[in-house]
């Protein structure tokens, strides 16, 4: 059930926004910088090419130590897979040698459930109490009506290009807004356009969430400070704010209260393989009763063969590939993450809501 990942596959803008853990001080030099670890803690950002094997030969001198830097990574699912983009916290070299069993593990990020309490489907385990940690959460959406932006990220306060969480920054709002001190707003980056894949309509504009940001201080003209509370990835100037504070820590999954079948119209990473823990976006929203934390069935493509007892087609039964489950909703669109997958999908498969 690992996330699937390569170093070796251009992700474009997009492997950043599943940077999901919170990026401290970020080891950023060309390949593998030479820092010394302190006591503090260090971070190496992964590029094209590097394996935990690799990492951890440059930082630890010892590469059989990866599976510890591993355990202290608990957003690397599968450590055959990272790719660029992804923050590597790299623990002082005690820590690296001590057994896991001494650090807090931190919760994974969809729990096992709990002893069976429902029937399931054929091929599938139970699935009624998914519990899914807020980093999965805060992934990225598709909106069809349009961001109502707020403002934009204008600086760091100290010059400096990439910001991350407890970084000051300077913002400007795009008008009156709600401009007290305290007020939160979301940090957002468009990533591209996405059209229906069976229709061809412009669906909207896909955008990626990379933080939170808490207004500091009183307005000083048309900017204001504020600092970011947390981020996924990092910041930069020109990023799009939008009113809204971080969701809820944790989304239980549950069944949907409505009937509904869709589409599948996007993937973050790839329109085209899709599988488990990958996170993509259905055509179906609050506007149709979607709720965060309702669940569906991604089923394979229809499929007709010929009757052998008479003329014309007969369609096969619906094949299940995967369970998604809600984790965002928009008017006309969800964004989903892929658990329990049974094989590959892509944009253009169907959808149908998992009903009791």
């Amino acid at each position: 059930m690992g996330l699937k990942r390569k170093t070796t596959f251009s992700l474009l803008p997009y492997a950043l926004i599943l940077c999901l853990c919170t990026v401290g001080l970020v080891a950023l030099g060309k390949g593998i910088a030479g820092e010394v670890l302190s006591d503090g803690k260090t971070y190496h950002i992964v590029r094209e090419g590097d394996t935990l094997w690799g990492i951890t030969g440059h930082y630890y001198e010892d590469p059989f130590l990866w599976p510890a830097v591993w355990g202290h990574n608990p957003h690397i699912t599968n450590p055959h897979w990272i790719y660029p983009g992804d923050p590597i916290y790299l623990a002082t070299l005690a820590l690296a040698r001590a057994p896991l069993a001494d650090v807090a593990p931190e919760p994974p990020a969809v729990r096992p459930p709990p002893p069976l309490v429902r029937s399931a489907p054929a091929a599938f385990p139970d699935v009624s109490t998914l519990t899914i940690s807020r980093f999965m959460a805060d992934t990225a959406l598709v909106t069809t009506e349009g961001l109502k932006e707020t403002g934009r990220v204008l600086a760091g306060r100290d010059d400096k290009i990439l910001l991350a969480q407890g970084d000051e920054i300077f913002i400007q709002l795009s008008g009156p807004g709600d401009a007290s001190s305290g007020a939160v707003y979301q940090i957002m980056r468009a990533l591209r356009e996405i059209r229906h894949p069976k229709t061809g309509k412009n669906l909207g504009t896909l955008y990626g969430i990379l933080g939170y940001a808490r207004v500091a201080g009183e307005p000083e003209g048309s900017v204001m400070r504020a600092r970011i509370l947390a981020s996924q990835c990092a910041v930069e100037a020109g990023d799009i704010l939008r009113k809204g504070a971080p969701p809820p820590k944790e989304v239980y999954s549950d069944y949907s209260k409505r009937d509904l079948r869709g589409w599948i119209v996007a993937g973050l990473r790839s329109d085209e393989l899709l599988s488990e823990y990958d996170v993509c976006f259905i055509d179906k929203g609050i506007e149709e009763g979607v709720q965060v934390g309702d669940t569906f069935w991604a089923l394979e493509a229809e499929r007709q063969v010929e009757n052998p007892q008479g003329p014309g087609k007969v369609t096969l039964p619906d094949t299940r590939l995967a369970l998604l489950v809600v984790i965002h909703a928009e008017q006309n669109t969800a964004t989903a993450l892929v658990t329990n997958s049974q094989g590959a999908f892509a944009a253009g498969h169907r959808v149908q809501s998992r009903m009791q």
